[in-house]
């Protein structure tokens, strides 16, 4: 999970395909621009065997702030009656991923059909930062390994879509993620 400041362009990427247990990946891109004009952006999917295809996503890319209340950069800030932020309580889990069967303490979360696990444990490094998110069709998404180091420094073209990408939704995959300039927080 990737987030640039000022919510100026966003990326959530899952792990690397052929990792943990050869599954596809998804990234997941936006920039202020989209945001803004409510577009969702772009989702690209990688699968083991090499193809990839890029889409429109079903919502925005999600980032630090998105299950706050009153959170900056939801235009709508509906009340939770009507799909906007909602807590649930705070909920022991059994994690899965590098950890297995580590036991987490989470603070819950619903806004529109996202679930969201936030690490409620104040000894823990991940404290505050997203363990798990929950969404319509079976959607399970992962956080662990957190880094909160500029991914740029790591991957220098994390916020290009892939060479040879299947292009499906041009008026979102075509946007020149990496020209906004901006520093990774």
């Amino acid at each position: 999970f990737h987030f640039r400041a000022p919510g100026d362009h966003a990326q959530t990427e899952s792990a690397a395909p052929g990792t943990r247990g050869g599954g596809p990946a998804q990234i997941y891109l936006q920039t202020g621009t989209q945001r803004r004009a409510m577009v969702s952006g772009a989702m690209v999917t990688l699968l083991p065997n090499g193809t990839c295809a890029c889409t429109e996503a079903i919502a925005g890319a999600m980032h630090v702030h998105s299950f706050v209340p009153h959170e900056h950069l939801d235009a709508l800030d509906l009340p939770p009656e009507e799909g906007g932020l909602r807590y649930l309580g705070r909920v022991r889990v059994a994690l899965d991923g590098v950890e297995p069967g580590k036991k987490a303490v989470a603070d819950h979360w619903l806004k529109w059909a996202f679930h969201f696990l936030v690490d409620a444990d104040p000894s823990s490094p991940s404290h505050g930062l997203p363990l798990r998110l929950y969404g319509p069709l079976g959607v399970r998404q992962v956080f662990d390994r957190w880094s909160k180091e500029d991914p740029e420094s790591a991957r220098p073209d994390i916020w290009q879509i892939p060479e040879g990408c299947e292009i499906k939704a041009p008026h979102v995959c075509s946007t020149p993620y990496a020209a906004d300039g901006l520093t990774s927080s």
